[in-house]
């Protein structure tokens, strides 16, 4: 997508659910994963990809918002986003520790 839309400003970060649980619970994306969501941090505004997550419905998606036809919502606030390592393509472990006691 991002080598399809070359000239036009979009820029594509993913994210793991939870990881941003405030900006996801105030646009509404606890319903379910994965998620598509654009967000202008200049007009205050984003909007969220209503359909399954598909190579097709991604295209349509970004070509309807770069034309003005998709339909936007008031953002509350400018996302933080946590600067982390970049990941080297390869699995890993999970960070976390699960017990059961």
């Amino acid at each position: 997508m991002a080598k399809a839309n070359r000239a036009n400003p979009v820029t594509f970060l993913w994210a793991q659910g939870g990881d941003y649980y405030p900006i996801e619970e105030s646009m509404g994306l606890a319903s379910g994963y994965p998620s598509l969501v654009a967000i202008s941090v200049n007009k205050m505004k984003y909007a969220q990809l209503a359909g399954s997550f598909s190579k097709k419905n991604a295209d349509t998606f970004i070509k309807s918002l770069i034309a003005g036809k998709q339909g936007l919502f008031n953002l509350r606030e400018v996302p933080k986003i946590k600067n982390v390592n970049a990941w080297d393509g390869k699995e890993s472990k999970p960070q976390y520790v699960t017990s059961f006691v």
